[in-house]
């Protein structure tokens, strides 16, 4: 049925029954709400309302005919709704709103309302049809979800706050533990620095030496793996490159020169610690032995599949780890955090350089 043939309903409209129509009797007959509403009368009132309708809304089919649809209207109405709806009867449109409605006795339904002009075989608007779908159980289904999303989302702000003040918590404490640590370091080192210009028993200032030595390089692998509140891990290669810096410019400035090919090489920050205690062994040793005749320092830092390589070597021929070990103390610490921690130290010599080569697992090794 075309738009200028469908609609003959014209007849039980002008005629108030038009039961010869079959439209109109299936329009009377249909369970879904539906009534029609006369354009050319002031405020557009209704001017039919079939069973269905009078069924939902508890109003007779007297109380409804001759008023506007607007008495279905109520305090919680949206007027945005009723706004598209007064919109596309001033245009002659279609339009479709979900909109809040009261019946009779009060109570409040959401109806998925659909309007539509009916035009005559001159294309004009002689009526406008509405169908009326009660959907509140639809609509209370959808803001239960809202609810429930609107306390998930809710319960899941207030734990990011929560966390987020833990976090904030930690990194306060870390900081503060960071602070203490470098100032108690500092402090430690200078007494230990006091203590070596003090006294004159050479061997008790070697040994003061040696563990302001330690003390220093402690210092340094915190520097290394602290930073802005997170424990990071230590990279091996650039770590090992600090102390001979720093070793060279303590011990061997102007005497030895150093060299280094290196690549990334992350140890765990748990492990740090103690690679780092045995690295500073050896580095202070060959830096101490090479400064007392001159000569250059090699350092090379290759990453595997299986493990990290540090290669430590001098043209100290002579050098060896027991050779800068008067009192035993340097081998004993090598060999114990060594096996701790499953690192392989081997030393090699041959008539040009002596060398060191320090072998960390990849379970030590970060990802």
């Amino acid at each position: 049925m075309n738009e200028r043939d469908d609609w003959h309903l014209t007849d039980l409209l002008r005629y108030e029954r038009g039961r010869g129509d079959p439209f109109a009797a299936a329009v009377r007959a249909t369970r879904m709400p539906m009534l029609v509403t006369d354009p050319h009368q002031s405020d557009n009132p209704i001017v039919f309302v079939n069973e269905a309708f009078q069924t939902l809304t508890g109003y007779s089919r007297d109380e409804c005919v001759g008023r506007n649809c607007r008495f279905l209207q109520g305090e919680r109405t949206d007027p945005h709704a009723v706004g598209v709806l007064r919109e596309a009867v001033r245009n002659g449109k279609d339009a479709t709103v979900d909109i809040l409605n009261y019946r009779k006795d009060g109570t409040s339904f959401w109806n998925a309302l659909y309007i539509s002009p009916v035009r005559n075989d001159d294309g004009e608007v002689a009526f406008f049809f509405a169908s009326q779908l009660d959907i509140s159980d639809r609509v209370a289904e959808r803001q239960d979800i809202e609810r429930q999303r609107n306390v998930i989302a809710d319960e899941v702000e207030m734990r990011t706050s929560e966390l987020k003040d833990a976090l904030a918590a930690k990194t306060r404490l870390l900081d503060e533990l960071d602070h203490r640590v470098k100032n108690n370091l500092a402090m430690i080192g200078s007494f230990l620095r006091l203590q070596a210009r003090a006294v004159n028993d050479p061997k008790v200032r070697r040994m003061a030496e040696a563990t302001m030595m330690r003390v220093d390089t402690l210092s340094a692998v915190h520097r290394h793996i602290y930073l802005d509140g997170q424990l990071l891990p230590l990279d091996v290669a650039d770590f090992a490159q600090t102390l001979l810096t720093d070793f060279t410019r303590q011990k061997g400035q102007g005497r030895v020169r150093i060299r280094t090919e290196i690549e990334p090489s992350p140890v765990r920050a748990p492990v740090a610690s103690t690679i780092g205690i045995v690295m500073g062994e050896i580095v202070d040793g060959m830096i101490s032995h090479t400064a007392a005749t001159g000569g250059d320092v090699a350092l090379h830092v290759k990453s595997t599949i299986g493990a990290s390589v540090i290669t430590l070597s001098t043209t100290a021929a002579d050098f060896t780890l027991s050779s800068v070990d008067p009192d035993g103390l340097r081998g004993t610490l090598i060999a114990r955090l060594s096996r701790s921690l499953d690192l392989t130290i081997v030393e090699t010599r041959d008539d040009h350089r002596a060398t060191v080569i320090i072998t960390i697992p990849a379970r030590r090794m970060t990802n």
